[in-house]
């Protein structure tokens, strides 16, 4: 079955181009995302440039592609799986990093390095996504916070033209 792309605006699309694309006699028949370039009868032959400026606009109207703001999405939904060298018995886990979340991680992130968990013993109990609860000391969880944090700071990157940051993020 052929994708649904509105032809009026491809039409539209390739007549504003620069300069005018015209279409008059061509055929485009779009299967599984890929475009087949054919003649009507009495039509001419397509050009690189009609191809090129075609495959332009398919693209930017292909309901299958994910904007930069859905995959980002879909990453922060995913999570960010962590993998600790230092502990992974019961360090490791995919952390959630939705928005609120990662605000209570930069929110313990500051507590601790303002001295705030300095008692011999302390204990941070973080659940990951999946609910289970590790146990992390002050150190393993700035370790923690800083990677998660900055993990979402590569997401906003990525959504910005960036490259997408790899996983798992690996913490001593």
């Amino acid at each position: 079955m052929a994708n649904r792309i509105n032809a009026s605006q491809i039409y539209i699309e390739l007549a504003a181009t620069t300069p005018p694309c015209r279409t008059d006699g061509l055929s485009i028949d779009v299967i599984g995302g890929t475009p087949s370039f054919s003649t009507t009868a009495g039509g001419g032959a397509w050009t690189t440039a009609q191809e090129a400026a075609v495959n332009a606009v398919i693209a930017a109207h292909n309901p299958a592609t994910q904007s930069p703001q859905q995959v980002y999405d879909a990453a922060i939904a995913a999570g960010c799986q962590v993998v600790s060298s230092a502990n992974p018995a019961t360090l490791n886990g995919t952390y959630a990093i939705d928005p609120a979340t990662a605000n209570e991680v930069a929110q313990l992130y500051d507590g601790i390095a303002a001295g705030s968990f300095s008692a011999p013993g302390a204990v941070i109990a973080w659940p990951d996504l999946a609910g289970a609860v590790h146990n992390f000391a002050p150190t393993d969880f700035t370790n923690l916070g800083k990677a998660l944090l900055s993990y979402v700071l590569a997401l906003v990157a990525q959504k910005r033209g960036g490259p997408a940051p790899a996983q798992p993020v690996t913490i001593p």
